[in-house]
């Protein structure tokens, strides 16, 4: 899964949806680490707690490239956590700010700014036999 970001370490804080403050708790913890190292020893606590031995766990970093604002914008919303829990009503204002936050980082790239990297688990694991 994708374990952090800008939108994950939330960036993007909706201030046109009433009551943000009920949405803060579904931010995963991974969302505020930053290293390789925390990143990974986040996923094998998971791995620990879950009862699985991982054969396989390794981080992903990329760095998204967009070819249109608008596809862009598509891509946050479906990455945002927010998409998913929202109500029909609060979906405009989401898809408001979201585009918002998006021109943002648009014009920030063509400004010569790099966008942040993301960082995508891969992880093969299996539940250890009795």
């Amino acid at each position: 899964y994708i374990s952090s970001g800008r939108l994950v370490r939330g960036d993007l804080k909706p201030a046109s949806l009433v009551g943000w403050m009920v949405f803060e708790n579904t931010i995963p913890p991974s969302g505020d680490l930053v290293s390789r190292d925390a990143l990974l020893l986040y996923m094998l606590k998971l791995l620990k707690f879950a009862g699985l031995v991982s054969s396989t766990c390794e981080l992903l970093e990329t760095t998204p490239t967009y070819s249109s604002l608008e596809e862009r914008t598509r891509r946050l919303m479906t990455l945002n956590f927010l998409s998913a829990i929202v109500t029909e009503e609060e979906n405009a204002p989401l898809l408001k700010d979201v585009s918002e936050y998006t021109a943002r980082l648009w014009d920030g790239s063509k400004a010569g700014s790099t966008p942040l990297p993301s960082y995508t688990f891969v992880v093969r694991a299996h539940k250890p036999r009795p």
